[in-house]
């Protein structure tokens, strides 16, 4: 109780020190808001999307725009007007268009979204590449034709029937891929990875866990010494190379 004590003594001493300088400091309720925006394309689109907090969705539909619902969160404690920002981004939302490369989420080191995370769900063409990226929260991308990079500090990534390469990482979270039909690489810090091929794809299958098994269930033709932790092959005569490992966390290949 003592210690308590002097610990909000001295968060209360801190906070009146802050007041004192003329800072203004938010500790509310959260304050949200939303924008939503089409944009027109007119052939394959290129997407780089990124947060640094909130989750991303990306599916497909129809062939001539792009379509983004964002949802705006400003909590903690900061320094501000949390409804001024949350106005401010969605009068002038983070996004940039030259044809059919679009780009989504601030440049740079830009205070205005300090402390915000934004969680956004796009509809795209099939034709569309992606480059994603979040700092903390799940992502999900279906059925797009062109490449896949994704990359999440935490959270998982789930990937879809989608017909390009893929590359995922991540850092704690687990990773989904379903429906596969190119290349893989997919590298996990901590977590599972699970993997399906589309119509008995025939692969090349390379897969490491650090701590954790492996369970595969595909007719392999092993290249090397296999074990629980590293198992080396070709699948169905062999094709688009599969590089899956983990630090610690399971992986199953269906």
């Amino acid at each position: 109780m003592k210690g308590a004590r002097i610990l909000s003594r001295v968060v209360v001493g801190a906070l009146a020190v802050l007041v004192s300088a003329g800072c203004e400091l938010y500790a509310g309720a959260p304050v949200e808001g939303r924008f939503d925006r089409s944009l027109s394309v007119n052939g394959p689109v290129d997407l780089n999307i990124r947060t640094g907090a909130g989750g991303i969705r990306i599916d497909t539909g129809p062939t001539n725009s792009v379509h983004v619902i964002a949802r705006i969160r400003v909590n903690g404690w900061f320094e501000g007007d949390p409804e001024r920002r949350v106005k401010q981004i969605e009068a002038n939302p983070p996004i940039q268009q030259d044809g059919n490369r679009i780009r989504i989420g601030p440049v740079g080191d830009n205070e205005l979204y300090q402390h915000v995370s934004i969680e956004y769900e796009l509809t795209v063409p099939e034709a569309t590449s992606v480059y994603s990226a979040a700092g903390s929260g799940g992502q999900t991308i279906r059925n797009v034709r062109g490449p896949v990079h994704a990359t999440a500090g935490s959270g998982g990534i789930r990937i879809d029937g989608t017909q390009g390469d893929v590359h995922v990482t991540a850092g704690s979270g687990g990773i989904r891929l379903t429906g596969i039909r190119g290349a893989v690489v997919a590298r996990v810090g901590s977590g599972g990875i699970t993997l399906s091929v589309a119509d008995n794809l025939p692969f090349e299958l390379d897969a490491s866990a650090g701590s954790g098994g492996i369970a595969n269930h595909q007719p392999i033709t092993p290249i090397g010494a296999m074990s629980r932790h590293r198992v080396r092959g070709t699948v169905r005569g062999g094709g688009p190379r599969i590089e899956l490992s983990t630090g610690s966390g399971g992986i199953v290949i269906e």
